[in-house]
């Protein structure tokens, strides 16, 4: 898995899985590797040397090879797994929980009104995170409702269904407070608060979105942060 650490320079990661003398099943991890380049040749460089360092003799032990659906990793031409060369009996696996998310964002892709939905949880995520004062606000929205509320999150990034998890838990406990602030802004402000406030406030009342949340949320339950 290729990551960027906190000073911007790529870097791999490498974990095994293997069996132990007991044949109990360990995972272990081998020190982040410097990217020349994110590129196939130089993270299969970076894989080799990582089994080198650890004394591992790769040629021999290695049988299989799993990682995300990139094409530096499954490239046809050029992919990581062209390892295969150098052993004819290794085994290329998709990760399966990179799968998953794949299999998730294509049905969710057949409910036109999820696209609505993530929108909304956006806006909320940029309307309440550039103002101290609207998260002031709303808190003390959510104090006076008995509601914990939790900070409208950024659903983007790769940990796809973490992050849609994360925000239809904050939208589900945030939106009785959300309802009242919203209201609270388009009476008290005149200002572009007050027109973005109409909009979130029309789409947190529609039908629509209470039915879809109510539904998300019943899936989502064991992820509801405590």
């Amino acid at each position: 898995m290729t990551s960027t650490d906190s000073s911007v320079v790529e870097e791999e990661g490498v974990y095994l899985r293997f069996l132990n003398p007991d044949y109990i099943p360990v995972t272990r991890f081998l020190p982040m590797h410097k990217l020349e380049k994110p590129d196939a040749p130089h993270t299969k460089k970076a894989i080799v040397c990582a089994l080198k360092n650890a004394g591992i003799a790769w040629k021999n032990s290695l049988v299989n090879f799993t990682a995300d659906g990139a094409s530096v990793y499954f490239g046809c031409r050029v992919g990581v797994c062209l390892l295969q060369k150098d052993l004819n009996h290794l085994v290329g696996i998709h990760c399966v929980g990179h799968r998953l998310e794949l299999a998730l964002k294509d049905a969710a892709k057949q409910i036109s009104y999820i696209n609505t939905l993530e929108e909304l949880m956006q806006s909320l995520n940029k309307f309440y995170h550039y103002s101290v004062n609207m998260w002031n606000d709303l808190q003390e929205a959510g104090r006076a409702l008995n509601v914990n509320i939790l900070r409208p999150p950024n659903i983007g990034g790769t940990r796809w269904i973490e992050h849609k998890n994360n925000g239809i838990a904050a939208l589900h406990r945030n939106w009785p407070a959300l309802v009242v602030h919203l209201i609270q802004v388009i009476i008290s402000s005149n200002t572009d608060n007050a027109s973005k406030a109409k909009g979130f406030l029309r789409k947190l009342t529609n039908d629509k979105c209470v039915v879809h949340l109510f539904y998300a949320i019943i899936t989502a339950t064991t992820c509801l942060p405590q």
